[in-house]
């Protein structure tokens, strides 16, 4: 399978960890990675958004309450083991990106997301937190895949907020619909989304 391909069941499993309870809900999130590597910046945003009450908590008080210790270090232990089962691909793939992509360039859409985001949002620390791994990492791989899982983590936020109806988050998905019509023409036009591009 190519990576689009598996990116796809990376996203299938997010998508079922993110509709059902308890212990499957983290059994299919933490092997969304070994589908596609790609899921693992989704999978350290959803953490911090996750954990952004006692992150703030520990901010401020300079201290961390133990019940959230004793739920955080498996997690970290978990995450290091698959990120050290896949470091050589990391590796190897970040290398490539950072020779082609990266730079203050590729973090402005992240950006205006996050400007977008923190309008709407009820919770403007836990968006910024879950938003920053991935400013980071448009910088350094570039913003080709990393805005499609911020766009991804913002919506996912902003839903469960039930802020998805604001207009200015409607303004957005109306822009992304109407830019998706060329795309789906030249799927049905030349085979896939890419050749003879209109736009």
């Amino acid at each position: 399978m190519t990576g689009a391909e598996r990116l796809k069941i990376a996203y299938i499993l997010l998508v079922y960890a993110a509709l059902l309870p308890g212990k499957l809900a983290y059994l299919l999130a933490f092997a969304s990675p070994f589908a596609h590597l790609q899921s693992l910046l989704l999978l350290a945003s959803l953490g911090l958004a996750r954990y952004s009450r006692p992150l703030q908590y520990a901010l401020i008080k300079h201290r961390i309450r133990r019940k959230y210790l004793m739920r955080v270090v498996p997690i970290v232990i978990i995450s290091s083991l698959i990120f050290f089962y896949f470091i050589g691909a990391v590796v190897r793939k970040a290398s490539g990106y950072m020779a082609l992509y990266g730079g203050l360039s590729d973090v402005f859409m992240i950006l205006f997301l996050l400007l977008l985001a923190w309008q709407v949002t009820v919770d403007r620390f836990r968006m910024g937190v879950a938003l920053s791994p991935l400013v980071v990492g448009a910088y350094f791989l570039g913003d080709d895949r990393v805005n499609m899982i911020a766009f991804t983590l913002t919506m996912y936020l902003l839903l469960i907020e039930g802020r998805i109806s604001h207009p200015l988050v409607l303004l957005l998905l109306v822009y992304f619909s109407v830019k998706s019509i060329p795309f789906v023409y030249n799927i049905l036009a030349h085979g896939n989304g890419f050749d003879g591009f209109l736009f």
